[in-house]
């Protein structure tokens, strides 16, 4: 199966629930319609996505059916049990990932930062170019990057801070 097929695979479960776009952005971790339209029409992985989990506990799939979608998922859909006791220190040293930035990015960025001044802080960019490298999103045009940090807007840190 490939990212179209799973994309319309969970379009139909959602519409079998009953459900618009607008209603899965409510009660998901979904950020915008149009980043539900492009998980549903596979220009974005569902299978691969962050906000797989959310929908199939909005959705209340089956096991058979979260294995029809992602036969790999390792996914619980039992509510997460709360964490007792202080948290543990990490024990290795924080490493500085060099910040890569792809080509098409750098466009995006020289393009449409004067619309999106977002694009210009070195957080969201490198929070946005994770994409690329753990997210399989590869080979995106300059305007599919600002479509990328148009749907994760809400998210993004703004310039004054806030």
């Amino acid at each position: 199966m490939d990212a179209k097929q799973a994309g319309k695979l969970m379009q139909g479960f959602r519409k079998r629930k009953g459900l618009t776009q607008d209603q899965v952005v409510e009660q998901s971790t979904v950020p915008t319609p149009q980043y539900l339209s492009a998980l549903e029409n596979g220009r974005y992985d569902v299978r691969n996505s962050e906000h797989f989990k959310s929908l199939v506990n909005l959705y209340g799939l089956t096991h058979e059916e979260i294995i029809e979608v992602n036969p790999d998922a390792l996914i619980s859909v039992a509510p997460p049990t709360q964490r007792k006791g202080a948290l543990v220190q990490p024990r290795l040293p924080e490493v500085e990932v060099p910040l890569e930035i792809p080509d098409a990015l750098k466009e995006a960025i020289r393009r449409y930062s004067d619309d999106m001044p977002e694009m210009r802080i070195e957080a969201n960019v490198r929070a946005v170019s994770s994409l690329h490298r753990y997210g399989g999103a590869n080979d995106l045009s300059p305007m599919e990057w600002f479509e990328v940090f148009s749907a994760n807007r809400r998210w993004l840190v703004k310039p004054d801070g806030n």
